[in-house]
């Protein structure tokens, strides 16, 4: 591909497709061709992994990149929320300390996780941060009561 907005779209192809292998292939290929990924490229291929149900590949991914978004971010915790939740906290307290902002999904997810994990007592905690943080919204609201 002749440049990372080609990538963006072959890994966002990949992602539609529930091909999370060839996503990250090209994002690795990308990277082999000296161009740099983009949030998009990073997102899209967090979002593959994670509607794939390879979340553990998704953390590694996340893990290994410096400088992504909170939608990246939010691409993980969705994809932890009915199996790790534990995991999906560690990720809260991962975005504050590389100062990714975050919003009103990624607490919403958190909260998913821990509600889906029978954890109510850190879903209400999560709540009142929703409340600190002044955050107020309906998504995190649905997310523990729904």
């Amino acid at each position: 591909f002749a440049d990372i907005i080609h990538y963006d779209a072959a890994i966002g192809a990949c992602g539609k497709a529930g091909d999370w292998q060839q996503a990250l292939k090209y994002l690795q290929e990308a990277q082999v061709n000296r161009l740099q990924p983009d949030n998009i490229a990073y997102f899209t291929t967090l979002r593959a992994c994670g509607n794939s149900e390879k979340w553990q590949e998704a953390l590694q991914l996340l893990s290994g990149t410096k400088g992504l978004d909170v939608a990246s971010y939010n691409a993980v915790i969705i994809a932890l929320e009915k199996v790790a939740w534990e995991r999906s906290l560690d990720l809260l307290k991962a975005m504050d300390r590389v100062q990714v902002a975050i919003d009103a999904n990624s607490l919403a997810g958190v909260i998913r996780a821990c509600k889906n994990a029978g954890e109510w007592q850190q879903a209400v905690a999560l709540q009142l941060q929703v409340e600190l943080r002044r955050l107020h919204d309906t998504l995190t609201h649905s997310a523990l009561m729904g």
